[in-house]
C-alpha cells in the first residue's frame, strides 16, 4: 500500500484534523471485498482477484463471485490480505480515524476477519471500534460475526426490517427482541432504519402499503425505539426529516434518491423537524428553554413540547 495524494487523500487528512479539533469523531468507510469499476488493480494485479473460473466452480457465490460486477478480491492470496490490512492500519496510525464502517462484510471469508480482528491485527477491537454491514435479517447470522469472528458491532438488519414492516407490527418487533438470546451481548448491535444502500424508512413503509400520514407517524417512534434499545445508533442524513429515498438503483429524479447531498432548506418544511425559535417552552413540556416545535410556516406551536 502507498499513498496517492492525487486522489484527494491530503484533503481528507486535513478534514479529519479539523473534525477532531471540533470534538467530532470520524468513522471511515472501508471496503475489503472488492475494488471499484475500472480499478487499476484489475490490470496490475489480476492474481489478487477471483477469476471467472473461481466463480463458476464454487458453491459459495457470496464470497467467490463478483458483487454487481465489481472486481472481487481473493483474500486467500497473502499479498492482497497484506494490502488490505496495510491501508486500514495506515488510516488508523497515521490519520487517527476513530472507527470503521465495514462494507459488504458477509462477502469476505471468515479467515480474513479472524486475522483482521485478532489482537494486534489491523482491526484489533482494543485499538479501533468498527461496525460491519452483514446484509442479513437473521439474528443467528448477525451474532456469529460478533461472537465468533469478534467484530465489535454489526448493523441490526433484523430490527431494521421489522421497523418498516407491513402495518408496523408490534408483535414482529417483539419477536426481534425475543431473539436477543442469540447474542452474547445484544447491546453491541448498531441500530438503524435505513442507509445509502436500502430504501429510506418513509419510502419503504409506503412501498409496503402505508400512506403518507402513517409514514410520518411511524418515523418518530421508530427513531425513538432504536435510540433507546441499543448502545449505538446510526442515523443517515435526511432520515430525521422524513425525506424519501428509493434506494438501488440510484438514478431516480432529484429528491427521490438516497445518495444526494443534504439540503438544509428541507428542514423548515419537514413534518418531523424540531426547530429552535424565539420564546420559552411551557415549563411542563420537559424541553429546553428557548425552543419549541417549528411549524412549516416558520412559527411555533405554543405551549407544547418541542419533542412531542
Amino acid at each position: 500500500f502507498s499513498r496517492n495524494c492525487r486522489s484527494g487523500q491530503t484533503h481528507a487528512v486535513l478534514w479529519y484534523y479539523r473534525a477532531h479539533a471540533h470534538g467530532l469523531k470520524v468513522i471511515q468507510d472501508v471496503v475489503v471485498n472488492h475494488a471499484g469499476y475500472g480499478s487499476g488493480l484489475s490490470t496490475t494485479h489480476p492474481d489478487w482477484l477471483h477469476a471467472p473460473a473461481d466463480c463458476a466452480s464454487t458453491s459459495n457465490t457470496d464470497q467467490d463471485c463478483p458483487l454487481a460486477g465489481l472486481p472481487d478480491f481473493n483474500q486467500n492470496v497473502p499479498a492482497i490480505t497484506a494490502y488490505l490490512n496495510d491501508f486500514v492500519s495506515y488510516w488508523r496510525r497515521n490519520v487517527g480515524i476513530d472507527g470503521l464502517r465495514i462494507n459488504t462484510m458477509k462477502h469476505v471469508p471468515d479467515s480474513y476477519w479472524q486475522q483482521f480482528f485478532k489482537a494486534g491485527g489491523a482491526g484489533d477491537p482494543a485499538q479501533l471500534w468498527s461496525v460491519g454491514e452483514v446484509f442479513n435479517g437473521d439474528p443467528a447470522v448477525l451474532a456469529r460475526y460478533i461472537d465468533v469472528l469478534d467484530s465489535p458491532s454489526v448493523f441490526n438488519f433484523a430490527l431494521k426490517d421489522n421497523l418498516s414492516s407491513d402495518a408496523g407490527s408490534l408483535t414482529a418487533l417483539a419477536g426481534v427482541f425475543a431473539k436477543d438470546r442469540a447474542y452474547r451481548d445484544a447491546s453491541k448491535l448498531t441500530t438503524f432504519t435505513n442507509n445509502h444502500d436500502v430504501p429510506r424508512f418513509v419510502s419503504e413503509v409506503q412501498a409496503r402499503g402505508g400512506n403518507t400520514a402513517e409514514t410520518v407517524q411511524r418515523l418518530d417512534p421508530a427513531l425513538s425505539l432504536m435510540s433507546a434499545a441499543r448502545r449505538t445508533l446510526s442515523i443517515y442524513q435526511r432520515t430525521e426529516i422524513a425525506r424519501a429515498g428509493k434506494g438501488n438503483p440510484y438514478n431516480f429524479p432529484l429528491g427521490q434518491g438516497n445518495r444526494e447531498d443534504m439540503d438544509f432548506a428541507w428542514v423548515a418544511t419537514s413534518p418531523t423537524a424540531a426547530q429552535p425559535c424565539a420564546g420559552t417552552c411551557n415549563r411542563n413540556s420537559g424541553g429546553p428553554t428557548g425552543a419549541r416545535r417549528s411549524t412549516p410556516s416558520g412559527g411555533c406551536s405554543a405551549g407544547t413540547s418541542p419533542w412531542a
